[in-house]
């Protein structure tokens, strides 16, 4: 080995000390499901929350972990949205059209 390529004890603890922490991390889910949901119900929501779910994997991938678990709750979260806003819009017009 070169003496340029030998790694000295506090190199290797800290290249040891990252692998550990990356080995405990686990790629967030990319919320598809709600993503769907998004757009049957209400679909300016469902845009948004395609492109959030779309942008997990590659953000993920990038070693921008934080970004991808934002990205992640904004796709479960406009989903939660549309889906609540259906409801809330059914439930009003069902009270003003029930006889």
């Amino acid at each position: 080995m070169y003496p340029t390529q030998r790694q000295t004890d506090t190199q290797r603890a800290a290249h040891e000390t990252i692998a550990a922490e990356c080995s405990d991390l686990t790629m967030p889910a990319t919320n598809a499901a709600w993503a769907g949901v998004a757009l049957v119900f209400f679909w300016p929501l469902g845009i948004a929350a395609l492109h959030q779910s779309s942008q997990v994997t590659p953000l993920w991938l990038t070693g921008d972990h934080e970004a991808a678990e934002e990205a992640s709750e904004k796709a479960r979260a406009y989903g939660s949205y549309a889906l609540g806003l259906f409801v809330w819009t059914a439930l009003v017009v069902a009270t003003i059209l029930w006889p």
